[in-house]
């Protein structure tokens, strides 16, 4: 099985991060097609977040200065912290 070495995350909004620490985003392959299914958990929490169809996700995080932890299966886990 080939594994991907990285996601492409483009198109990353953080809409009100720091009023109500909400982070939204879309999560896209490096073909620039929509991850549907990519788990997306506050490192440290038990906050997630599953993409829908459109590689769409929205999370409330218990800190603004969270750290994501996106995971989905034949690629590798990445950490973005906000």
């Amino acid at each position: 099985m080939k594994q991907a070495t990285v996601f492409s995350f483009l198109m990353m909004f953080w809409a009100g991060l720091l009023a109500q620490n909400t982070v939204s985003g879309k999560v896209i392959d490096e073909q620039d097609q929509p991850l549907i299914g990519v788990n997306i958990l506050e490192k440290g929490t038990s906050n997630g977040a599953v993409t829908d169809v459109d590689g769409a996700y929205s999370l409330k995080t218990a800190s603004p200065n969270a750290t994501l932890v996106f995971s989905y299966t034949g690629f590798v886990t990445q950490e973005i912290s906000l």
